[in-house]
């Protein structure tokens, strides 16, 4: 009796022990089996897991190498740090140097000490989901899964030959330094990493108006401008005219009763002397 459960006890394990190296093996073809990823590269999980001890090196700096990661069209770089602004969705893509070197599997990270970062990748425009997914940020990242505070993107079919793996990138807010990570598996167990450095920052406030109004409303709706010429009482014409008017006409001198007579006098006078 003792036997034989000890004989079932080892069957279950071994059976637990295959079953769970299958998994570990064949975790790439479905996607990353696992999130977590440090200064060498990804923790792969599993004793005695294929993918521990074969990477190749970095991804190329400067796209130097077999493979590269661009952002909004701009190679990345390892030496350098990119600064990126929060909460602007950035195309991320990794891609071959040539079409002749493809790979099957990728794992992309964007983590930031101290800082929350999940859901900084997601899928863009461009993104195929039956190619590409996020990875599920939750507790410690376990199988398949990234920590609660880190963002993972993920291939979903292994057996694909590819060229190029586009996602969308947008840090929520201004963390400043996050580690963006890179791994591209190429074919069997050869594995490729790189880490990118990013400096989150706010952007830039949105300019308030400085133009003042032409003018500025009145109670009562009246317009503000004033009037062009100011009434003139009477409501005559406002304005003067242009020239003076033409002087008057001298009047003739007017001959008052006693110098008419006097005229008269003499006339008759000078008559009477002429006809004497």
């Amino acid at each position: 009796m003792k036997t034989s459960q000890s004989f079932a006890s080892l069957f279950r394990a071994f059976a637990v022990t295959i079953s769970t190296a299958g998994v570990f093996v064949d975790a790439w073809s479905g996607g990353a089996g696992t999130c977590i990823v440090t200064s060498d590269g990804p923790a792969f999980p599993g004793a005695g897991n294929p993918h521990v001890n074969n990477g190749q090196g970095e991804l190329g700096s400067g796209g130097s190498g077999p493979y590269s990661v661009t952002l909004d069209g701009a190679v990345l770089d390892t030496a350098s740090v990119t600064n990126v602004t929060a909460g602007l969705d950035l195309s991320l893509e990794v891609s071959s140097q040539s079409a002749d070197t493809t790979f099957k599997g990728v794992l992309i990270t964007v983590q930031a000490d101290g800082n929350d970062v999940s859901g900084s990748l997601k899928l863009s425009d461009e993104t195929n989901a039956n190619s590409v997914k996020i990875m599920e940020s939750s507790g410690e990242g376990g199988l398949s899964t990234c920590p609660g505070d880190v963002s993972g993107a993920t291939h979903t079919e292994g057996k694909v030959e590819k060229t190029s793996v586009p996602v969308t990138l947008n840090v929520a807010s201004a963390v400043g330094t996050v580690d963006l990570t890179v791994t591209v598996m190429q074919a069997g167990t050869a594995w490729y990493f790189s880490t990118f450095g990013l400096n989150v920052v706010a952007g830039a406030p949105t300019p308030a108006a400085t133009g003042t109004p032409t003018s500025a409303p009145v109670e009562g709706g009246s317009p503000t401008t004033s009037p062009t010429s100011s009434p003139v009482a009477g409501d005559g014409p406002t304005t003067a005219p242009t020239s003076m008017p033409t002087a008057l006409p001298s009047a003739a001198p007017v001959l008052n009763s006693c110098a008419v007579s006097a005229l008269v006098a003499a006339s008759a006078f000078a008559l009477s002397w002429i006809f004497s």
